[in-house]
């Protein structure tokens, strides 16, 4: 104002006022910042308010691990730092996964920051506040559980020697990662079992040659054989999870293809049981699976002729002949799988129990695809399909006919018949059955040629304890045909050197989803260039070739006897 008042003063002046005015600001700003400061101090004292100790948290014990409840500790108990809130894997009791944790309606995890429902308990679900910022693990429902990030291990520091025998932790790392793959492919579980059928059931018992030895993933010429069509995808997307599981910085392995394929049989068909799933029961179960078989350096695609191709078992001529179809399926069963593979009848009709999860996916086209039975279909369930005695039951009391004469007149509920398979649309949900599927619903019609296996199609069909009980211990000998070497259940973990088996990390997991697909996408390829030959065009438009009544040979219902003995 005194300058607007005076506009012809000195401008020296002018600048002197100018730094005073200045200074005096300044300095008042500073005598009011001094007051708020003894202001503040005044008042922490009269409050009695402490300064904020940072407690650095404890050094993690046994390997880092951390968690959110015990359930991420393998053998020890998670323990939580009253002062950074951190919880440790402890060793200091004896502890152990906690089996209550799923059955708390809300777990110890509620609560903890997460990004998805992934990072959350079954029960609860990955939730942003109503005032924004960070999301937190609330009830409600939700993802698969991997609440916490993979402990900081040692790992592959001390992988001076990977071992072909893995620890219990590293299983455990391994059925995550399967169980990751089958969530995001449902069909996976039906085609791991039909890999390591494929793979064991080369074995010829007469001479000692085949086997579960690994031949289908080390050796590329056994895949291209007729018997082994269409594996290019269980193949390639079990190599990415043994990429992923043996390349994992908490294992230190070297395990074999032969191991890789039949525990991934054993894991699907376990999996799939009761409520399609992982549980601590079935957890219990793999950890029994035996490790140690060598990989065959000299395998020889002629071992392929071991395996049932239930498929072309009457030359075109005979395809009228339901009876005549039905007595030679049979007789491969027992050319294959008894006489050579070293199965009894009841093993053999047990081992075919496997047809109730999966599809006839490729070998009739696309628009003729369907499962076996029903709730074996890739989307029975959330987690896939439901793996019991649904295929024993539907040949046993679904199909009216009692024998095979019979069935060549009527043939309900089959409506559409094929020159070496059926279908069945009765359900509007259409299924699709083998010529050895059938014949195994009949009594024998001439036990020179093969035994009975109606006896044993009844008795599981009735009973899905007993054939489950039955199936798995087929499916166990199954899995060591051929096999001289010794085998051992999984070590105990070593936390020093590999880890502690703890929930995989959101990295890990996104990997293995990214890996396995790209893999898929590999054996797609592979197969869609494999259906576009001749060879498989002809076979295809020979065996979708529907008949007509006209075409069906109807012959008298025959009783015969059914045989008793070893095969029986």
């Amino acid at each position: 104002l005194w300058f607007a008042h005076f506009p012809n003063s000195n401008l020296l002046l002018k600048q002197i006022i100018m730094k005073f005015v200045f200074l005096a600001l300044c300095g008042g700003v500073s005598f009011a910042n001094g007051l708020r400061s003894t202001f503040i101090e005044q008042e922490k004292e009269h409050l009695q308010i402490d300064p904020v100790i940072i407690r650095p948290p404890p050094p993690p014990p046994e390997g880092g691990c951390t968690c959110v409840s015990d359930y991420d500790c393998n053998k020890p108990v998670c323990v939580r730092d009253p002062y950074s809130g951190q919880g440790f894997c402890s060793a200091s009791s004896s502890g152990g996964i906690d089996f209550q944790a799923e059955k708390r309606e809300v777990g110890s995890e509620f609560g903890c920051p997460c990004v998805s429902d992934y990072e959350c308990r079954r029960k609860t679900k990955c939730v942003e506040s109503h005032y924004g910022g960070q999301k937190t693990c609330q009830d409600g429902g939700g993802g698969f559980a991997r609440p916490t990030p993979a402990p900081t291990v040692k790992g592959q520091q001390c992988c001076d020697d990977p071992h072909k025998i893995p620890t219990e932790c590293e299983v455990e790392i391994l059925i995550e990662m399967m169980d990751i793959a089958i969530q995001s492919n449902r069909k996976l579980a039906a085609q791991w079992l039909r890999l390591a059928f494929h793979d064991a059931g080369t074995f010829n018992v007469n001479t000692n040659e085949g086997g579960a030895n690994g031949c289908l993933m080390t050796h590329f010429p056994m895949t291209q054989e007729p018997e082994n069509g269409f594996l290019n995808i269980p193949i390639s997307t079990l190599e990415a999870i043994k990429i992923n599981w043996e390349g994992h910085p908490e294992t230190c392995l070297d395990v074999s293809a032969a191991d890789m394929i039949q525990f991934a049989g054993h894991f699907s068909a376990l999996r799939q049981t009761d409520t399609p799933g992982i549980d601590f029961v079935k957890i219990a179960d793999l950890m029994t699976f035996e490790w140690g078989r060598s990989d065959e350096p000299n395998c020889d695609t002629a071992w392929t002729h071991n395996l049932p191709g239930f498929q072309g078992l009457v030359p075109p001529s005979q395809i009228g002949d339901l009876p005549q179809r039905c007595l030679m399926a049979g007789k491969e069963i027992k050319d294959k799988m008894i006489l050579r593979n070293g199965f009894s009848a009841m093993e053999s009709v047990a081992l075919l129990g496997a047809h109730t999860i999966g599809l006839t996916r490729n070998s009739f086209g696309a628009s003729l695809a369907a499962p076996w039975v029903l709730n074996g279909a890739d989307a029975a369930t959330p987690q896939g399909p439901i793996f019991d005695n649904g295929y024993h039951h539907y040949l046993e009391h679904t199909l009216v006919a009692d024998d095979a004469p019979t069935f060549s007149a009527d043939q309900t509920p089959v409506t559409q018949p094929f020159p070496d398979w059926f279908r069945d649309p009765t359900f509007g949900n259409q299924v699709n059955h083998l010529d050895t599927d059938i014949t195994i619903a009949f009594p024998t019609q001439d036990p020179a040629m093969h035994p009975d296996y109606r006896a044993h199609t009844v008795a599981f069909a009735n009973d899905n304890d007993l054939f489950l009980k039955r199936f798995f211990e087929a499916l166990k000998k199954m899995g060591m045909l051929g096999v001289d070497d010794e085998l051992s259940v999984p070590t105990e973990c070593d936390p020093d050197c590999v880890g502690s088996g703890a929930d995989l990390d959101a990295d890990v997991v996104i990997k293995v989803v990214r890996d396995v697909g790209e893999a898929e996408s590999v054996g797609e390829q592979e197969l869609t260039q494999i259906l576009a030959t001749d060879e498989f065009t002809e076979q295809r438009e020979f065996s979708t070739q529907e008949l007509s009544k006209e075409d069906i040979l109807v012959k008298e219902a025959i009783m015969e006897e059914t045989i008793d003995g070893p095969m029986k």
